[in-house]
Formats: structure tokens, sequence, C-alpha cells
């Protein structure tokens, strides 16, 4: 079974993402998602929130995707999120929502 998934700096963007939730939503377990630099935005991190709440994900790097403070609050709130060992966030844009979603999170 696949363990690790490294997309990073492809032009994935919401639509690659919506593409992507069904692969996700099949796995029990994935250790590591490197989605760094595809252009997920907030809707593709809403998405990948939804796809928390399917498969657990140990490894989670989101760098550099304008998710915002919507997308990060959404991601963080995800029903598996609290399984997540390390988490890779920088260069999204985020302010006090985000912040608040974060030290929830930890």
């Amino acid at each position: 079974q696949l363990a690790k998934l490294s997309l990073r700096n492809n032009p994935l963007g919401p639509s690659g993402a919506a593409a992507l939730l069904p692969f996700l939503k099949l796995r029990s377990k994935l250790v590591y998602l490197n989605l760094n630099g595809t252009n997920l935005e907030a809707e593709g991190a809403r998405l990948l929130s939804e796809a928390l709440n399917h498969v657990q994900i140990e490894y989670l790097h989101a760098c550099k995707n304008s998710i915002g403070d919507e997308g990060i609050d959404q991601l963080l709130s995800a029903e598996n999120s609290a399984r997540i060992v390390e988490l890779c966030i920088t260069e999204n844009v985020i302010g006090p929502r985000g912040y608040d979603a974060i030290s929830r999170f930890l």
C-alpha cells in the first residue's frame, strides 16, 4: 500500500485537489503527503479537510498554497487532523483567525 505521496510544485489548484479526493478517501492511512506549492487556495484546503475525515495522514506538507485563514481553519478542524504528527504550512498568508485555528490544533 502506498505510504508516501508527493505532488509538490505541480499546479493542482482546487480542481486538482477535488480530483485527488476520491483517491484519499479510499485509504485508511497515508504516512506522508506533500502538497507544497500546488496552488490549493482555501477551496483546496477545504477539500483536503474532507479527505482528512477519511484518511489518517501523519506528515502533511501544504506550504506555499495561499490557503489563508479560512483554509487553515477548515484543514485543522477535520476529524483526523489531531493525528497529524508533522504539519508544514509556511507561506500561506495566515492571519488572526488562522492563528486561532493553529492554537486550537496544538
